[in-house]
């Protein structure tokens, strides 16, 4: 009768996780896609939308292990992020890509 009542408590701790909300989430996010766009679950739309993500995909993941071994820095995602700003407002003066 222990052992349920302790598995039954770490359940419920589980279920109120951070992980977890964000976990259902990701659930709706992908069932919405699904319902909204017929093709969303083919193979070939899956590669596309890797190849539209890699460079996010790089990013997140170094900056994961740096999060992970203490060492947060966020200087990648700053640059990241202002070379995009530049590139736009190089494409706007009417510089090519």
């Amino acid at each position: 009768m222990i052992e349920q009542r302790r598995f039954f408590q770490n359940v419920q701790a589980r279920l109120k996780s951070w992980e977890f909300i964000l976990f259902i989430f990701l659930v709706i996010v992908l069932i919405w896609n699904g319902v909204m766009a017929k093709n969303y679950f083919t193979i070939l739309n899956q590669i596309n939308l890797f190849n539209l993500s890699i460079e996010k995909i790089l990013v997140a993941i170094t900056m994961a292990f740096l999060i992970i071994n203490g060492e947060i820095d966020l200087s990648a995602p700053s640059i990241m992020g202002l070379s995009a700003v530049v590139m736009a407002v190089f494409f706007r003066a009417g510089l090519p890509l």
